[in-house]
C-alpha cells in the first residue's frame, strides 16, 4: 500500500484525511519530518518538532458498524506498545484511552478521526526529544523514549515506523474478528485501572465540577469502569469524558 513521507506538512491525518476523499484505499500511510499543526485530542496540539518524533496517520475503510469503530484507537494503542517493545525493548504502559506512558510519562498520543467511510489513525511518538524539545508547559508529565532508557545516542525512528506500519496492516487484515486479542492486551497494559481518578466530561471541563472515584476495570467495549465515592458505577467512553489521576 502506498506509503507517503513528507519533510513538513501541518497535520499528516489532514494530509490523509484528503487522500482518502481523493479514494486512496485502505493501508495508505502518510508520515512526516515535522509537523506544523499537530493535532491531539479535545482538540489539543501535539508538538512536532523536526527530526525527533514519530509523526504518522495510517488509512482504513472498515465495513462494520459504528460502535466497533470507535474501538479502533484502543487496537492501535496495542500496535504502538508492540512496535516500541519490537524495536526498543520496553512496553509502554496505556493510560486510558490514547496515551502511551513509560515511567508515569506520556511518550505518544492517537488520535483518530472519521471522514466519510474511512478512519485515519493518527499517531505522534516522542522517540528522541530532550527536554528543550518539548513545550515548557508539558514538560512535568511529557517524556521521549530516548530521555526515560537513558540512552546517549539516537533510537532508529524508522525502525520503529517500519514496525509500526506492521503492526497496523494487522489490524486492518484482523479487524473486528481479533477483538478479544487486543482487548485482552490492552487490559494487561492498562495502567489506569487501580487508580483513583478525576472524570469530567469531555467538552465542558474547564467548568464542571470533577467526579472522584477509582478505576476499576475495562470493559468489554475497551470503556473505563469506575466507581464513585457515593457507590454507583459508570462504563465511561472516550467520547464523554476525560479522567485525570488523583
Amino acid at each position: 500500500m502506498p506509503i507517503i513521507n513528507l519533510a513538513v506538512t501541518d497535520s499528516t491525518n489532514n494530509v490523509l484525511k484528503q487522500m482518502a476523499h481523493d479514494g486512496a484505499p485502505s493501508g495508505t500511510v502518510v508520515t512526516a519530518d515535522c509537523q506544523t499543526a499537530g493535532k491531539g485530542r479535545l482538540g489539543r496540539t501535539f508538538a512536532s518538532p523536526a527530526g525527533k518524533g514519530i509523526y504518522l496517520s495510517y488509512l482504513m475503510r472498515p465495513s462494520t458498524d459504528m460502535e466497533l469503530i470507535s474501538t479502533i484507537t484502543c487496537y492501535a494503542a496495542v500496535a504502538v506498545v508492540n512496535a516500541i517493545y519490537t524495536v526498543c525493548g520496553i512496553r509502554p504502559s496505556i493510560k486510558w484511552v490514547n496515551d502511551l506512558q513509560i515511567n508515569g510519562r506520556k511518550i505518544c498520543g492517537i488520535l483518530t478521526e472519521m471522514t466519510g467511510d474511512a478512519v485515519i489513525i493518527g499517531i505522534g511518538i516522542n522517540v528522541n526529544d530532550a527536554p528543550e524539545d518539548l513545550p515548557e508547559q508539558i514538560r512535568s508529565f511529557s517524556s521521549s523514549i530516548r530521555m526515560e532508557m537513558g540512552l546517549d545516542q539516537d533510537i532508529p525512528r524508522q525502525a520503529i515506523i517500519d514496525a509500526l506500519i506492521e503492526e497496523l496492516d494487522k489490524i486492518n487484515d484482523t479487524f473486528p474478528a481479533s477483538h478479544r486479542e487486543y482487548l485482552a492486551a490492552y487490559r494487561s497494559l492498562c495502567s489506569t485501572v487501580g487508580l483513583n481518578v478525576s472524570v469530567v466530561s469531555a467538552h465542558n471541563h474547564t467548568s464542571e465540577v470533577p467526579r472522584p472515584g477509582k478505576a476499576i476495570g475495562i470493559g468489554d467495549d475497551f470503556s473505563l469502569r469506575v466507581l464513585f465515592e457515593d457507590g454507583h458505577e459508570e462504563s465511561l467512553s472516550s467520547g464523554e469524558v476525560s479522567v485525570r489521576r488523583i
